[in-house]
């Protein structure tokens, strides 16, 4: 590593990147009864027959596999769900309210970095039109938050919580880091596409749980308008992903050796650059970061947001989409 000092602080248009084509379970809590009623026709169960593979024999073709999911409408015959529900998947079936047979549904978008999958259903099968949902980007740390479901029996399940934090966290199903809300005292097996709500607004989809914390993870309102309204068109674009790895540089020392000002406290230190992703043309090995779309950096690699307060630089990055300034 050399002394040389370069400061950027990027500007970004994101490039175009591939859209890969993957809660206290009671019945407690005031208005949750009647609000589980208005959502029988818009939460669906989730079927998938999926693909396994054996890693150190790949030649071998193993049985299929199956589990189970949870999904919300956005569409008269539109779904929305987690990528990591349809992974690998070879059938994918729906159960709806009222209606035991399952109806088949086929994979519109999925997007393993935003973690989410619009699925389309067969109308002639799904008789009446679901209900869709409006997701709502709004964010009250502390907040209630309850989380609704249809059970394998064709019957709406509630839970209850409180919505603790947002922070960027590594995804489940891909490389990329992103926003997440995380609500706690959810109880077990919380995850799985679950659908939250605060107010009787849906927030979020769960996309993990943690039994042993107590804690689940959702995928954001702001995440999903995002995802829905780049699929509307069709023509998925997909989120960005950075091109670059960093690390914090609060080491007085390597700040000299930088020949950094005493003065300048911001920046974190670029470790290794990419071929691919947002920064990639632009930062080299050794470059100093200082801001991202004028959104000053600090050495931890933390930037102050104006809704959920401390996040890391990853958000600046994983929000956009291809072609945002």
């Amino acid at each position: 590593m050399s002394g040389r000092l370069s400061l950027y602080a990027l500007r970004i248009v994101t490039p175009l990147l591939l859209a890969m084509a993957g809660c206290i379970e009671s019945q407690r809590g005031g208005d949750a009864p009647d609000r589980a009623r208005t959502l029988e026709p818009s939460l669906v169960y989730l079927d998938v027959t999926a693909y396994s593979y054996e890693p150190f024999q790949p030649w071998k073709q193993p049985d299929l596999v199956q589990w189970t999911g949870y999904g919300a409408a956005v569409g008269p015959y539109q779904v929305l769900t987690t990528a990591w529900n349809v992974r690998d998947a070879a059938f994918v079936k729906v159960r709806r309210h009222g209606q035991n047979a399952f109806i088949t549904a086929e994979i519109d978008v999925v997007d393993y970095e935003s973690n989410l999958c619009l699925l389309s259903l067969d109308p002639n099968s799904a008789g009446e039109p679901l209900t869709p949902l409006t997701f709502s980007d709004a964010f009250e740390e502390g907040a209630d938050v309850t989380a609704y479901w249809l059970s394998g029996a064709g019957q709406v399940q509630t839970a209850r919580g409180r919505l603790d934090r947002a922070e960027v966290q590594n995804s489940t199903v891909s490389y990329t880091r992103s926003l997440q809300l995380i609500a706690k005292e959810t109880g077990k097996d919380s995850g799985r596409g679950r659908l939250f709500t605060v107010g009787g607004e849906p927030i979020g989809l769960a996309c993990w749980a943690d039994n042993n914390t107590g804690e689940t993870g959702l995928i954001p309102g702001e995440t999903i308008l995002a995802f829905l309204a780049d699929a509307a068109d069709g023509e998925y674009a997909g989120f960005a992903a950075e091109g670059f790895e960093a690390r914090v540089l609060r080491d007085p020392a390597l700040r000299r050796y930088l020949k950094m000002p005493e003065d300048m406290t911001d920046g974190i230190y670029v470790s290794k650059v990419y071929t691919l992703g947002t920064g990639a043309e632009q930062l080299r090995s050794g470059d100093v970061l200082l801001a991202i779309n004028d959104q000053a950096i600090d050495a931890g690699g933390q930037f102050a947001h104006p809704v959920y307060r401390q996040l890391t630089y990853h958000h600046l990055i994983t929000r956009l989409h291809a072609g945002d300034p």
